[in-house]
């Protein structure tokens, strides 16, 4: 495959776009280390660099998740709604089974929480839950 071939494939109908996921996991990886970043507030600073730098990985994956999004409406295998259920049910019960899993076994004392007054409290898991 010739590098032309990887920097047009997203435009072509049918095409795969490993890339475009290879890229996408690149910048997850900068999402856990922005997301990270407040359970370490006294890490070394080299670590420190690395999971700041990861803000940046946020808005690379919401730019390149948009584009994806796009592309497979686009194609025209599934409608809206067809495609928001499947990406709901694949997505939210796990988030459900982390959230609540942290907080039954009480680690929900980050330095987020406490820069932003949030109480980790029933009332937050449930905020949480409902979207």
């Amino acid at each position: 495959m010739t590098l032309q071939s990887l920097l047009v494939s997203p435009f072509q109908r049918d095409h795969d776009t490993y890339w475009l996921t290879s890229l996408r996991g690149v910048a997850a990886l900068g999402v856990v280390f922005a997301h990270i970043h407040g359970f370490f507030p006294d890490a070394p600073r080299l670590a420190k660099l690395l999971m700041e730098s990861g803000r940046h990985g946020v808005q690379l994956f919401f730019i390149l998740s948009a584009f994806s999004i796009a592309l497979s409406l686009s194609r025209g295998r599934d409608t809206f709604g067809a495609y928001m259920t499947r990406r709901f049910f694949r997505i939210f019960p796990l988030y459900a089974a982390v959230l609540l899993a942290i907080w039954a076994l009480g680690l929900n004392g980050s330095s987020w929480g406490t820069k932003f007054g949030v109480q980790p409290d029933g009332y937050s898991l449930f905020l949480h839950l409902s979207l």
